[in-house]
């Protein structure tokens, strides 16, 4: 039955998918393939449909080659050009706006639609058709892009002024594919990598006004002066569209296979008394190394070297699954307001506001000044305060840690809520233990699980696995405890100050020299008491040995010596028996967060000189399509990062994984090349990236091939691949997508 329901639905998918292509097939026939757009009176009309699909694989193509996209998108873009004309006034009728000299519209709209996620199998059995994420992700756009209203206000103070005013993208600096001083729209990565597609189509655009003063000359060597800027009050984060598998936009509580329903649970049969379940749909328990959701930054799960630790250390041994009992579940559980990945409203909390100077020195350098105030990508941070009690030190002088066995909430009275969903519903404290023998065992199951899910309010659970570990046969990595955190995002503010050059050497070279750089003085870091015993058994005994010595050298003896190498933050051992993680008084208010500055630096040049006019390369004016003697467009550039505070991130915006310590330098460096041959009709372009810091290697290869068989229709295929590994971190990011090479193909048909 299941089946055969499943085999219903993808039919009703497939046929209103092809009934929307036989719609679009008529509109090709009726549209003329020498018109690219279509002008009416003063509006001007394009109209683009296209479908790309998307494979990723990891090293060859034979090895685990997978189909993860079928991305439809049709995209509308309208000008109405001259809507206030200085003869005619607004729309001609002379109706005259005081100040007001010329003005023009725009918009953009973008609707996808995928449906992968409805035909293959693996993706309708992870997202369910009733719960928010698969709507999310098979319809992840449907609306306007871009909406702004241009208006030139003609001489101002003797100069001219203009606005752009709507929902737009903010483009500032020189670099490619580096977020230095290109960092007022956040990047959107829910269907797409950071390689592979121009950011122009992964931008995500924000409301916002933008004024342009142009001065022009000024004295004998400055001349096209202008001072350009911009306000918003909605600054948007770039986790607003990320999905992160294990922490958000991908699992909910709404959804019936993940662990928020009780009747999903079961005794473990390799560890008796406790509570397991198969009810997660990304599964961290299942021995696979591939991300499942394909555009998944990265996820929750055991490898913490390169991913969202999944886990905490019991305190009897190392953060490992080659022992029953060594590690206990950690639950990411991110509330609403302040807490969340997600920012709404326009409101001064989400302003951003930028300024900057441009102009041109002695006729081939031009220059920008630039400088933003706005708030970074968020870090996260753990509330110890609504987890862990007060404790201090036993007669040993060992940090004693116990739950916090207060409310958790406003509007909480002994463990009543008094408003909200929940008022006059009792809810269970801050632990929950299995206990078969109890009546109401399951009961208080059900409201510990309220609490978690619904209230975000952290919970510990006894005798109960979360995340399936102890289902899966091997009794050597169950897990006997979970623990529901509360976790929270916060986005500091930051001054960004930056400056670009561009160097004309027409006389020499003949290259365009280009200079970027930036300094952010303030983006999140986090500082954690030492929680992680080593990341095997070699590890965990000499560390224990080092806390021993320490102990020894501070003349402590007998059981004032600890036996493990936990700590609380302050220098004093966790007590025996009472876990990792005992964060003392300051450690469990302070919430950990610090800063740190950084400074961004790119240097590259620009070329455009056919292939045989390079020393010893003249037989390639031999080549077909005029591949030899056509210009070919060359581009380098060495990109540079510099943080004064390179400690764990811990739960950073780049990174959850806490052993990633990025050096204080990290270098990338790119080399592109491409062109237009066979009189226009390819555009192929190769590119090669090196990340000095984790010798991660990239390679990316695509192509254009304009007018196939049509004049309006383009093909365009590439592939990226991501040639180092998964566990070689750095602050480039290139490990993050190691095991994901990809590979597309592309129609683009211009229907208007």
């Amino acid at each position: 039955m299941v089946e055969r329901n499943r085999g219903r639905r993808r039919r009703a998918v497939l046929r209103g998918f092809v009934t929307g292509l036989a719609i679009v097939a008529g509109l090709v026939w009726l549209t003329s393939p020498a018109q690219a757009t279509i002008r009416v009176g003063k509006s001007e009309i394009q109209v683009v449909y296209e479908m790309q699909h998307a494979f990723q694989f990891d090293g060859s193509p034979g090895d685990n080659f997978e189909w993860v996209q079928w991305r439809n998108e049709m995209r509308v873009e309208y000008e109405y050009q001259d809507l206030v004309t200085p003869e005619g006034g607004l729309f001609d009728k002379n109706i005259k706006i005081p100040g007001i000299r010329s003005a023009d519209f725009s918009f953009m709209y973008r609707g996808r639609y995928d449906p992968v996620y409805a035909v293959r199998d693996k993706y309708d059995d992870m997202y369910p058709h009733r719960i928010k994420q698969f709507k999310s992700f098979s319809f992840p756009e449907n609306g306007f892009r871009e909406m702004n209203l241009y208006v030139d206000f003609g001489d101002v103070m003797g100069h001219g002024l203009s606005m752009k005013l709507g929902k737009q993208q903010i483009v500032w600096g020189e670099s490619d594919l580096f977020r230095s001083i290109d960092i007022a729209n956040p990047l959107r990565l829910d269907q797409n990598q950071a390689v592979g597609e121009a950011f122009e189509d992964f931008r995500t655009p924000i409301w916002a006004i933008k004024f342009l003063y142009d001065i022009g000359n000024v004295g004998t060597f400055l001349s096209n002066v202008g001072l350009e800027f911009f306000y918003t009050p909605r600054w948007r984060p770039i986790t607003q569209h990320l999905v992160l598998e294990g922490g958000w936009g991908g699992l909910r509580y709404d959804d019936p296979s993940f662990v928020g329903d009780p009747s999903d649970y079961f005794e473990s049969p390799t560890s008796p008394g406790v509570l397991t379940t198969k009810g997660v749909p990304w599964g961290p328990y299942k021995d696979y190394s591939r991300i499942r959701h394909p555009w998944s930054l990265f996820r929750v799960g055991r490898n913490q070297a390169r991913m969202a630790g999944d886990s905490g250390c019991s305190g009897t041994g190392p953060c490992t699954d080659d022992s029953a009992g060594r590690s206990g579940n950690f639950l990411y559980r991110i509330g609403g307001g302040s807490k969340t990945h997600h920012i709404r409203g326009t409101k001064w909390d989400n302003s951003m506001v930028g300024v900057r100077m441009m102009g041109k020195i002695f006729d081939n350098f031009d220059f920008t000044l630039n400088y933003m105030f706005k708030r970074t990508d968020p870090g996260g941070v753990f509330h110890f305060d609504t987890f862990f009690a007060e404790s201090g030190l036993d007669a040993d002088g060992k940090r004693l840690v116990g739950l916090d066995p207060r409310p958790q909430s406003a509007g909480y009275a002994g463990g009543v809520p008094t408003e909200g969903r929940f008022a006059g519903r009792y809810v269970a404290p801050g632990g929950f233990t299995h206990d078969p023998t109890d009546p109401n065992n399951m009961l208080n199951f059900r409201r510990a699980l309220d609490r978690c899910f619904e209230d975000n309010i952290a919970t510990n659970f006894t005798n109960v696995d979360m995340y399936g570990y102890s289902q899966d046969g091997n009794p050597n990595n169950d897990r006997s405890g979970t623990a529901c955190f509360d976790v929270s995002h916060w986005m500091p503010w930051t001054n960004v100050f930056g400056f670009t050059v561009t160097y004309n050497d027409f006389d020499y070279t003949g290259a365009v020299f280009r200079l970027e750089q930036s300094w952010s003085t303030n983006e999140p870091r986090n500082i954690a008491p030492i929680a992680n015993g080593g990341r095997d058994q070699k590890h965990y005994d000499a560390r224990v040995a080092a806390a021993r010595a320490k102990a020894m050298a501070q003349g402590k003896t007998g059981s004032q010596i600890p036996t493990h190498p936990f700590e609380d933050g302050d220098g004093n051992p966790c007590a025996e028996g009472y876990g990792s993680f005992c964060p003392s008084p300051r450690h469990r208010v302070a919430r950990i967060k610090t800063g740190s500055s950084i400074w961004r630096s790119m240097i590259g040049f620009d070329l455009i000189q056919s292939i045989q006019s390079f020393p010893g390369m003249g037989w390639a004016r031999t080549l077909p399509g005029g591949i030899g003697d056509q210009t070919t467009f060359y581009t380098f550039q060495a990109l540079t990062t510099y943080q004064n505070d390179n400690r764990a991130t811990g739960l950073s915006a780049f990174t959850n994984a806490p052993r990633d310590r990025h050096s204080r330098f990290n270098q990338l460096y790119t080399f592109g090349m491409s062109g237009f041959y066979f009189r226009g009709k390819l555009e192929p372009l190769f590119a090669f990236a090196y990340s000095v810091n984790a010798k991660q290697p990239l390679l990316l290869a695509q192509t254009y091939w304009h007018g196939l068989y049509f004049r309006n229709l383009d093909l365009f295929a590439g592939t990226v691949m991501y040639m180092g590994g998964t566990n070689d971190v750095d602050a480039t990011g290139l490990h993050l997508w190691a095991e994901r090479d990809l590979f597309w193909i592309r129609l683009q048909y211009y229907l208007l």
